[in-house]
């Protein structure tokens, strides 16, 4: 009994094929229009078929279709399709019904018109040469392409309204234009698939791989990502479970991030946490993406150290926009971001220079860059800073004020790799300013004030003693018999700086060591490293301790021994600075006439 229905059943199904075959065999225009009708329903897309239409049983009941178009409603975007390819479930075929279980797409392009405001934002290909009432066209041109209406979300969500059970885009170009038909932006969707799409909220499964084309000699930036997600269409939300993503080209080394979150499609927004990695760099947090707000990019986030590919959260625009010159500033990348950011970063290498467990708190808006709550280490000692880059206009403008105390001197000269030895601590504080389009341009116009104070400092290899104790004994007409110390140990040193012209000046420096007192003044390029400086020392009995050819009587403590400096900070240090012995023996020979007289 069992075996006569098996039989029988089989039975009935070949012939529900072969009926089914001969229907579409006899009327393919009515399935394709049947199709479209399907779509339009549950998208409101409208298709239409310019091309070959064929059809096959096996594996599946499927239709394809030669040069077709999909074109979205109320204007939208209009897909222009090399195949088209859709399978269709079987039995409701019998019920003159069409349902989809499986969509698939190659050699396609769907090109999107640009809203008024979102082309004239795009329009400019560099920002840098605008005039300042261009700059402000394009900023509220931004402002404005974001309060487009609710239809952008409407048109994130069609291509989400199906129930089909496996979607398979392959080489589709995703082109925006603007309204006269010149390409903004250009995407190219190498392949997506995604099986048991649906907007009931059940899981589906999805793969991409994307590539955005690079301006000039740049490579292209490529996304690739897999993961699941849940579309609750009625709720108007998407919630990812687990997205894993790798992009390439925006960085020297690989980003691999790994996003779990929600979408809400209505306001164009998602929440996520995130983890990513490039290179040996590793970090976790959250981010908030919101198309229509201000930041659009909001993140707090904890790294073992810096990376570039940070400004990957800033968007492409962002990461990957270059200068022409090294030293010139990123002006397109400053003026697209949009982002606020709470930085926790176990190391930052500045140059030289390495911090750790830095902090720091980043608003970027049209230009204007804030780093506000930077705290650290550096070399030992703690810093802390404000800095504001405002780069909304030309030439940019910096503000910087801030300290660093009990900076360690001999890891800050090591790590300089400065011809000077020393060691000891350091304290400094600054509150400048400057302008410019450019790193060297910045520098050379810093103004403001820098001191310096230090403890303890001992400078290696360099013995002021035995340099002022052997003019003593000309003086004396004696010679030294004794041995000095090879290093010198100050007692204070300390130094206001005013910089203004390209230039440090040093408007005051105060040392004092075992029998000798310094003050002096100097100037300093800051580019070039050229320095002049002048330099009085004044004598005290201490120094006699030293030598007795160096006893120090009354008419040597009423000198002032002259010290003049000259050279270049990447020069040798023992050729920096002489003491004029010949002032020094022709002022003593003077005082002593006078006193004779």
């Amino acid at each position: 009994m069992a075996r006569s229905l098996r039989i029988l059943l089989i039975i009935l199904a070949v012939l529900a094929l072969v009926a089914i075959a001969a229907l579409l065999l006899v009327d393919r225009e009515r399935l394709v229009m049947l199709a479209s009708e399907r779509l339009e329903a549950e998208t409101g897309a409208r298709l239409t078929v310019q091309g070959d239409v064929a059809l096959s049983l096996f594996p599946r009941l499927s239709l394809e279709l030669d040069e077709a178009t999909l074109a979205a409603p109320d204007d939208g975007p209009v897909l222009r399709a090399g195949n088209l390819g859709i399978g269709l479930a079987v039995l409701p075929l019998l019920r003159s019904s069409v349902e989809i279980d499986r969509l698939f797409l190659e050699d396609a392009e769907l090109t999107r018109v640009a809203d008024p405001a979102e082309a004239r934002a795009a329009a400019a290909d560099t920002t840098v040469g605008l005039s300042n009432a261009e700059l402000d066209a394009l900023y509220a041109a931004r402002r404005a392409a974001r309060r487009v209406d609710a239809g952008g979300a409407e048109a994130l969500a069609a291509p989400l309204a199906l129930n089909v059970g496996e979607l398979s885009l392959r080489n589709v170009r995703l082109r925006t234009v603007d309204p006269g038909g010149e390409t903004l932006s250009l995407v190219h969707l190498k392949h997506f698939t995604a099986d048991g799409v649906n907007t009931a909220g059940r899981e589906t499964p999805l793969q991409l791989l994307l590539s955005i084309p690079g301006t000039g000699d740049d490579p292209p930036t490529e996304v690739a990502a897999a993961g699941r997600l849940r579309t609750d269409l009625a709720g108007g939300r998407v919630a990812l479970s687990a997205l894993s993503v790798t992009v390439t080209g925006l960085t020297t080394e690989p980003l691999e991030v790994t996003l779990s979150g929600d979408v809400n499609l209505t306001r164009q927004a998602g929440d996520f946490e995130v983890s990513l990695a490039v290179a040996d760099t590793r970090g976790e947090g959250t981010v908030r993406y919101a198309a229509l707000e201000s930041p659009m990019i909001d993140a707090s986030l904890e790294l073992n150290r810096f990376t570039p590919a940070l400004f990957a959260l800033a968007g492409p625009e962002a990461a990957g926009e270059t200068p022409d010159s090294a030293d010139e500033l990123p002006y397109d990348a400053l003026r697209a971001m949009d982002t606020a950011a709470s930085l926790a970063i176990g190391e930052v290498q500045l140059g030289a220079h390495r911090l750790t467990d830095v902090r720091a708190t980043l608003r970027a808006l049209e230009g204007r860059v804030t780093l506000s709550e930077v705290s650290g280490e550096l070399h030992g000692g703690k810093i802390g800073l404000a800095a504001t880059l405002d780069a909304h206009y030309a030439p940019a403008t910096l503000e910087s004020r801030g300290a660093v105390s009990e900076l360690d001197l001999g890891r800050a000269l090591g790590a300089l790799e400065s011809p000077v030895d020393g060691s000891g601590t350091a304290s400094l504080t600054w509150d400048v300013n400057s302008r410019g389009d450019g790193s060297e341009a910045l520098v050379e116009a810093l103004t403001g004030p820098v001191t310096l104070r230090t403890a303890a400092v001992t400078v290696k290899d360099l013995s002021v003693q035995r340099e002022f104790c052997q003019v003593v004994a000309l003086a004396n007409g004696d010679k030294l018999s004794q041995p000095f110390p090879d290093d010198t140990a100050f007692e204070a040193l300390e130094a206001d700086i005013a910089l203004g012209g390209g230039r440090a000046r040093l408007e005051r420096l105060v040392a004092t060591l075992p029998g000798i007192g310094l003050a002096g003044r100097g100037e300093l390029a800051l580019l070039a490293g050229d320095f002049t400086a002048t330099i009085g020392g004044g004598l005290q009995p201490a120094l006699g301790e030293f030598d007795p050819a160096c006893a120090v009587d009354e008419r040597l403590l009423a000198l002032t021994f002259p010290v003049a400096c000259a050279g270049n900070l990447a020069g040798e240090p023992k050729d920096w600075c002489a003491l004029d012995a010949e002032a020094v023996i022709e002022d003593a020979l003077k005082n002593e006439a006078r006193k004779k007289l």
